[in-house]
């Protein structure tokens, strides 16, 4: 099953090229189990042999991932869990997907938008809880484009600077995923650190 999915999503961005991007990016990032983790570097490969551009591969990317995100929030803003946890097995959403992207919210609160955009499975349900939390929209948005920015760049560009051998980073994505979050933890909470200190001056 996991080769078919690799060879359809190959062969349906290799034939549409930025649309089947924004078209797979969108679906990833409604709760549709596809993997970025392909798309990504696939059309950053596809980029460094001449065939797309790498700055058009990145901003399409981004364009479809903030645009499926938002797609879920609003559903899930209006809908609530109930909905996904009725017709989500039709799109395979399981219930163990949604209890995931529940916890990560609520350990790390807003900014898990920006945090678990940058996670496999984490970032393609993140926006369940986002919206069912009613998360201010502009937040949301703007959290979320944060997020998909970093992971859409940094895929992209390593597939195209492994070209041909993009498919050898498959194994390292979630191994890498640990001391990402560790990082951006760490950023946040002196960024945070630093605001409460000016504002004490202040």
């Amino acid at each position: 099953m996991i080769k078919s999915l690799l060879k359809f999503i190959i062969h349906f961005i290799f034939l549409l090229g930025y649309p089947g991007i924004f078209f797979l990016m969108l679906l990833e990032s409604a709760c549709i189990p596809i993997p970025s983790e392909i798309i990504l570097p696939f059309s950053g490969y596809l980029a460094s042999i001449g065939k797309l551009s790498i700055v058009g591969v990145i901003a399409t990317a981004i364009l479809g991932d903030c645009a499926g995100a938002v797609l879920i929030y609003l559903i899930a803003r209006k809908r609530g869990m109930a909905f996904f946890e009725r017709y989500g097995k039709y799109v395979f959403i399981s219930k163990n997907h949604l209890r995931l992207a529940e916890r990560f919210f609520q350990k790390y609160g807003k900014w898990a938008v920006c945090l678990g955009r940058m996670l496999s499975v984490v970032r393609t349900f993140i926006a369940l809880p986002a919206g069912m939390t009613q998360v201010d929209f502009l937040s949301f948005c703007g959290l979320s484009f944060l997020g998909s920015v970093v992971w859409c760049s940094a895929l992209s560009c390593a597939g195209f600077l492994l070209g041909k051998n993009w498919i050898l980073l498959q194994p390292y994505f979630r191994a890498a995923e640990f001391p990402i979050l560790i990082g951006i933890a760490a950023g946040i909470g002196i960024w945070l650190w630093r605001g409460k200190k000016l504002a004490v001056k202040e």
